[in-house]
Parts: structure tokens; C-alpha cells; sequence
């Protein structure tokens, strides 16, 4: 993949190798194949665009929140009860962290499924 930058952002982006199809005066520079127009470009890094962390961070909270609450419906131990709650708060401070620093992919990475 490759992606066209302007004014430090990806404007759109390609499949097809742009090298002498568009005007040299575009800047084509190889990309990550999840990159989207929006995303930002710093010299050779790219970061996800605001709505896309934002995004992301609500649903994997809304996953955890959800996964915890499963976890301790029914149930009637209490220890037990807040050691989930604790893991989701941990794994929420770890989502805030991840937001951020704007990672993405550190926000993919936390899942009720991860060993605490």
C-alpha cells in the first residue's frame, strides 16, 4: 500500500505502485494497510486519525465492561466479584493509556482475554 501525503496527513491511498503514474510533485510514500485519509505522517511514522482511537477506545471498553459484567452476574462470591472488577479497571487504565498515546495498536491489544 502506499499513501499520498499532504500537509503531514494521508490524503488517500493506493494499492497500485503510484512511482511515475502521477505528478512528481505528489509525495507517495509506502504505508500500513490499515491506513486511512485522516490518519497523520511524521517522517516515517503514521498514527491513526483522532476518530479512529476514539472509536476504538469506546468499543473495547464497552467490550471489557460488558465481559466483566457476565463475569460476575450470578455469581455470589464477593472475592471473586472484585477480582473481575479490579482486572476491568485495570484493563480500562491500560485503554487510557493507549488513548493517550494515540496507539492504536496498544488499544487492540487490550482484551478481557489478556492474562493480568
Amino acid at each position: 500500500m502506499w499513501a499520498r501525503i499532504e500537509n503531514a496527513a494521508v490524503a488517500e491511498t493506493t494499492d497500485v505502485d503510484p512511482t511515475g503514474k502521477f505528478h512528481p510533485s505528489l509525495i507517495w510514500v509506502p504505508c500500513p494497510a490499515d491506513a486511512k485519509p485522516g490518519w497523520g505522517y511524521e517522517g516515517d511514522k503514521f498514527q491513526a486519525s483522532p476518530s479512529d482511537v476514539n472509536a476504538l477506545y469506546q468499543a473495547q471498553g464497552q467490550r471489557i465492561s460488558l465481559a466483566c459484567e457476565t463475569a460476575v452476574a450470578g455469581s455470589l462470591d464477593v472475592e471473586f466479584k472484585a477480582h473481575m472488577w479490579q482486572k476491568a479497571n485495570e484493563l480500562k487504565r491500560q485503554l487510557d493509556l493507549a488513548l493517550a498515546a494515540g496507539d492504536l495498536d496498544a488499544l487492540q491489544a487490550v482484551t478481557w482475554d489478556d492474562e493480568q
